[in-house]
């Protein structure tokens, strides 16, 4: 009986382990090697090796960016930096599919159009940021969505958003959970919300500089709550 019982687990274990890897998803940066992913050095991955030395450039200046912030990287995430769209087909459902994407501090995906200096390192600095996250944060998150997409907005310099309205910065503010933003992004357009985040972001930073920022950050990790040291924060000091 037990016999029989441990070769149905292993069956049914090879199913899974082939329905993985057939179907588009993320589990596909598990085994690089066998999608035909090219290591380039550490963690990072692509379709066109003979890119190495640029790719290997423009993630280096990413890091530099990201840790000009925060200090000395704490995360370490798998890159997969596709060049072709049959890369992120296998990685990422939907069309168009993101220029960038991030799980975690783990994993990030790299669309052909997200190749570049400003995507990199927004998407390095969700990687940085998701490092001090944990399991409880899936249901009771300490960060609020806003504050995490400003702060990749804010660090990567992007351009191409749109200076807010007042309504639009108290739309975003309301976006706490990751569940909330999806549904703000679409509603407003993604120029004018990542525009609202990252002015929010600006904010802070402005208020007593990165410095402070990056305390906060810290406090938080440490169980501190987000709003009431934003209101710290974001409160003049009395000369």
């Amino acid at each position: 009986m037990w016999r029989w019982l441990a070769r149905g687990l292993l069956a049914l274990c090879l199913v899974l382990g082939v329905s993985a890897f057939s179907m588009v998803g993320p589990q596909q940066a598990l085994w690089p090697t066998l999608n035909g992913w090219s290591r380039l050095g550490g963690t990072v991955y692509t379709d066109d090796p003979a890119r190495r030395d640029d790719l290997l450039a423009l993630m280096r200046r990413a890091n530099n960016e990201v840790a000009a912030f925060f200090g000395p990287l704490q995360s370490s995430p798998r890159v997969i930096l596709c060049t072709k769209e049959s890369c992120v087909r296998k990685l990422i459902r939907g069309n168009p599919a993101p220029r960038g994407l991030t799980y975690g501090a783990q994993l990030m995906i790299i669309a052909p159009d997200g190749i570049n200096q400003t995507i990199l390192t927004h998407e390095r600095a969700h990687a940085e940021l998701h490092h001090m996250m944990k399991l409880s944060d899936l249901w009771d998150q300490r960060i609020p969505a806003w504050f995490d997409e400003g702060l990749a907005t804010w660090l990567s310099g992007d351009e191409r958003v749109t200076p807010p309205t007042p309504e639009d910065r108290a739309r975003i503010e309301r976006t706490v959970s990751f569940r909330e933003w999806g549904p703000a992004v679409r509603d407003m357009t993604w120029q004018r919300a990542y525009g609202a985040a990252d002015a929010l972001v600006r904010e802070m930073a402005d208020a007593k500089g990165p410095k402070a920022l990056r305390d906060l950050i810290r406090r938080v990790d440490q169980s501190e709550d987000f709003d009431s040291l934003r209101a710290e924060l974001l409160t003049p000091v009395d000369n």
